[in-house]
């Protein structure tokens, strides 16, 4: 099936696709969602020792764990398998996003409050 992206009838064309939309008032936090459909600009390459080793878990697919110092247990470890490291801006905080294996669902991390990434087999 080919649905036509420059429709104006972007609901039917996901209907098409079996998908649901969201709409900000759907949402239970509109911040949140306002936060999530933002464009991600993807991180292949830094300097940052630390980030350097976690987008090299992303291109390999690896699991990896870090202490977080932030969300509802900080300073726990954290194991995720990351899928994105990534800005919302070109400039700006660098995040994290992958399968959380204790929440058991896809969380994003803000970098700068991870430490000590550890590469698990």
């Amino acid at each position: 099936m080919k649905i036509n992206l420059d429709s104006t009838d972007f609901q039917s064309a996901l209907a098409a696709l079996g998908l649901t939309p969201f709409a900000p008032r759907d949402f239970p936090n509109e911040g949140l969602f306002s936060w999530m459909i933002r464009p991600r600009f993807p991180i292949w390459a830094s300097e940052d020792p630390l980030l350097r080793q976690m987008i090299g878990a992303v291109l390999r697919r690896e699991r990896t764990s870090f202490f977080y110092f932030e969300g509802s247990t900080p300073g726990r470890v954290r194991t995720i398998s990351p899928d994105l490291v990534f800005q919302l801006d070109e400039v700006g905080h660098v995040y994290v996003s992958g399968y959380c294996h204790e929440r058991k669902e896809t969380r994003v991390f803000r970098f700068d409050r991870m430490l000590a990434t550890t590469i698990l087999n």
